[in-house]
């Protein structure tokens, strides 16, 4: 039972804490001691971050205001910017939020150099027309400051007033935190969404007219008509929202400019235009326009983070005009050019499979009662048809990779039923690891007919038909043999005798090992390279598959006429064996292959081929011992240079006999000739044409120190024109008295010739 007493004693607590709490809600504007004991120092004596609404600027004659939206669930803010003074809601764009939270910290924690005496006369301290003007409202509490005239000391600082409060002098940073320009404070993000947002992107312009639309796999198509069309390609659409990245406003320009400089693009064909449409219709459709160099009196950067940061070249950025929403006109990286011209062809994902070989955890090819069933197991796999097995990983690896790198040619309009696709003579799946909300998704493949050397297939995720050359479509079908050992000879390099060597028009080397090294049965006259005949039997000892594509050659891999045949012969466990070793026709960055007897087919890298079809004949022949020279003419562009050697192997310029040489450059020439190894012998016999040695770039004399028979001979070097050799820049170079044209390093070359002032 409650007594009388407790009943008044509650009822008085309660009145209290009533009443405190009406006290505290209408004194709340007001600063607490506590507050204004922790803000004694600061230029702000209150300051409540959580309770700012709005901040209004005017800097330089230009006019913003910054209001705080607060999501319907109270849990987040962000900022919306107006420009000018239109209080017209519609004109609000987003503020630039790093921005404007370093403008707050600002405020927060400004502090004064020193107080401005109240009896001061203000008349000379710039207030009459402030350079700038901040306005804070934060609940009930609201503060303006005015920045005025240089204050002169500390360097930097300037005067700067709080109505109702004092005058003061406040540092150069504060100073620069005021005078930001109110663009400083509008979003550089010209696209407002985000890939995973939008359910269309349309693209017109340079690269033409393109429509992306989300499918239901959660990738986009390209729109065709009728909710028809081919998926994009994962690699090229990742380009794209790279280009959508890049567009970040460096430099806001007034529209006439950004228009001007649009219009100009336009003519030219070198605009692009982009409309991104949201999934949620609610909101607004994005349209953005971009082309033509950026003016060069444009704004100044914006950098909220980094405003002294040096300014980029105007050439190096372009316009972008944004329609919808919140019109911007501004300047961004040129690099977002090169997603946005991507065309439709390119677009177009023509593989097979949209997968990385990771992604594949099961597959399952069918063809009338032939069945190929694979699933991971640990790093290896299990085969389930048509026999139950272990395979290793790496005897998958190659078969695996192929299947995801598989491309065709998009075939539209298609006649499905005219294909052998419906019905479908086959089926191709690959179950991929759990993602997300799906627990296994797969992708399906539906194989139809061979007709005319190619094999058809319609992906069921798109409905695109793609045909695939009859030397390739054997990877889509149930064939165990694909996934055979990928180590191609049993045999280590040290029990290969001989390597013999044909292709081209006659080209042919035979290398055999010999208790001192390696030496050439052909052909004659040639020195071996010891280094290149080593790596030969070593990379032919460890040759590996890529991938195995057949069980045998129907005609189609270019065995009939070979690349390349290489006949080996060594020491097996059962006596001397020799294998013959076919390079038929390249494919993608390989070439197919095969052992005969064997019928299977592979695929090779295609250094293979480069490698079996390089003469390894010495490449030294080029590089020249400082101690053995006694003088060195270089002719080239006309001028004559001429070194001397000296004792202890040093080399001087002669410049009596010829040009005087810069200093270091006899220094750079001895350093370039020590190294100036070939990299290949590209052809023996007599120089071609189009090598340039009727009228050599450089050519170099050196007269030897006499002594050795073979020192005695001089060193003739003529070197050719520059070209590109298996990606590689190169100079063609020949030695007198060896029949055969090599190449070398552009970068060995050059030194020598910038020693000579010839570039």
């Amino acid at each position: 039972m409650t007594t009388r007493s407790q009943t008044i004693t509650t009822a008085v607590l309660v009145s209290v804490a009533v009443g405190l709490g009406a006290y505290l809600l209408i004194d709340r504007g007001n600063p607490t001691s506590a507050e204004l004991e922790t803000r004694k120092s600061n230029l702000l004596k209150v300051f409540r971050r959580e309770e700012i609404s709005e901040l209004q600027l005017e800097v330089g004659g230009d006019k913003a205001r910054i209001v705080r939206a607060v999501s319907p669930d109270a849990t987040e803010s962000d900022y919306r910017l107006f420009l000018g003074s239109s209080p017209d809601s519609s004109k609000a764009e987003p503020a630039d939020q790093p921005a404007v939270d370093r403008l707050i910290q600002a405020l927060e924690f400004a502090s004064p150099v020193r107080s401005v005496d109240p009896a001061t006369d203000k008349a000379g301290l710039g207030f009459e027309h402030p350079r700038a003007i901040l306005s804070v409202r934060m609940g009930s509490v609201s503060w303006r400051i005015e920045l005025g005239a240089e204050a002169g000391t500390p360097t930097g600082s300037a005067y700067a007033s709080v109505p109702g409060q004092g005058t003061y002098v406040v540092a150069r940073d504060f100073v620069a935190d005021l005078l930001r320009p109110v663009d400083s404070y509008r979003s550089r993000i010209v696209l407002p969404y985000v890939a995973s947002e939008l359910a269309a992107i349309r693209l017109d312009g340079a690269g033409g007219a393109r429509n992306l639309l989300k499918a239901p796999w959660g990738g986009f198509r390209i729109d065709t008509g009728g909710g028809q069309g081919p998926r994009v390609h994962r690699v090229v659409y990742d380009q794209l929202l790279t280009a959508f990245a890049a567009l970040r406003v460096e430099r806001f320009v007034s529209p006439a400019a950004a228009e001007d400089a649009l219009r100009a693009a336009k003519q030219q064909g070198k605009s692009v235009s982009l409309v991104a449409e949201p999934v949620d219709k609610a909101r607004p459709i994005a349209r953005v326009e971009i082309g033509g160099e950026c003016p060069a009196a444009a704004a100044p950067r914006v950098d909220a983070a980094a405003p002294d940061a040096s300014l980029p070249e105007a050439g190096g950025l372009v316009v972008v005009i944004r329609r919808e929403p919140q019109p911007m006109s501004a300047c961004v990286p040129a690099s977002a050019m090169e997603g946005l011209r991507t065309s439709s062809d390119q677009f177009a994902d023509k593989r097979l499979l949209d997968l990385r070989p990771d992604d594949v955890e099961e597959l399952k090819i069918q063809r009338a009662e032939r069945v190929l069933e694979l699933v991971r197991k640990g790093s290896g796999w299990k085969m389930r048809h048509p026999e139950e097995r272990d395979v290793t990983g790496a005897d998958a690896k190659g078969f695996v990779e192929g299947l995801t790198k598989l491309e065709g040619e998009l075939v539209s309009p298609a006649d499905p039923k005219a294909l052998g696709l419906e019905p479908a003579k086959g089926t191709l799946v690959v179950i991929q690891p759990a993602s997300g909300s799906q627990e296994h998704p797969q992708q399906k493949l539906e194989l139809g007919d061979e007709q005319g050397g190619y094999s058809y297939v319609r992906r069921v995720q798109d409905g695109v038909v793609l045909r695939i050359a009859g030397n390739q479509a054997h990877q889509i079908e149930p064939v165990a043999t694909y996934l055979r050992s990928s180590a191609l000879l049993d045999l280590s390099a040290d029990r290969i005798r001989k390597v013999s060597i044909t292709w081209g028009q006659g080209d042919k080397q035979i290398i055999a090992r010999t208790p001192s090294g390696f030496k050439f049965e052909a052909p004659n006259g040639y020195v071996v390279d010891g280094s290149l005949s080593a790596d030969l039997f070593d990379s032919l000892a460890k040759l590996s598959a890529e991938r195995w594509v057949a069980d045998r050659d129907d005609g189609s891999y270019g065995f009939a006429k070979p690349a390349a045949v290489a006949q080996v012969e060594g020491v097996g466990d059962g006596g001397t064996k020799s294998w013959r070793l076919l390079i038929g026709a390249r494919i993608g960055d390989g070439v197919y292959g095969r052992w005969e007897p064997d019928t299977g087919v592979f695929v090779l890298p295609v250094g293979v081929q480069d490698q079996l079809t390089t003469y390894v004949i010495d490449r030294s022949m080029f590089m020249i011992d400082p101690s053995e020279v006694r003088d060195m003419t270089l002719s080239a562009g006309g001028k004559k240079a001429v070194i001397v050697g000296r004792a202890g192997g040093t080399w001087a310029n002669d410049p009596d006999a010829g040009i005087a040489l810069a200093e270091g450059s006899v220094e750079r020439i001895q350093s370039a000739f020590l190294e100036m190894r070939a990299e290949a012998a590209l052809h023996l016999g007599d120089a071609q044409e189009s090598e340039g040695f009727a009228k050599p770039l450089l050519e170099v004399v050196v007269h030897r120190i006499p002594g050795h028979e073979e020192r005695s001979k001089d060193i003739r070097i003529a070197i050719g024109k520059g070209d590109a050799w298996r990606t590689m820049s190169v100079y063609y170079a020949r030695r007198e008295g060896v029949a055969a044209t090599y190449v070398i390093g552009a970068a060995r070359v050059k030194p020598v010739l910038k020693a000579m002032g010839v570039e």
